[in-house]
């Protein structure tokens, strides 16, 4: 379940053609987690919520 909401969010950011420059930060922040689903669910997290935020220019 958790790579399945990894899988989604880098299809939302293909889809959404959101270029996202933090993406290697986040990745690199979050890599050595990718082996278990929380640090999965961590990694979608942040990619779903740096797209909302570039999408639709939410600052908070």
């Amino acid at each position: 379940m958790a790579y399945v909401c990894l899988v989604a969010a880098i299809l939302l950011v293909v889809f959404t053609e959101t270029i996202i420059m933090d993406m290697d930060f986040i990745i690199n922040k979050y890599l050595h987690h990718l082996f278990t689903n929380y640090g999965v669910y961590l990694l979608a997290l942040q990619l779903i919520k740096l797209i909302v935020v570039k999408k639709f220019n939410i600052h908070k």
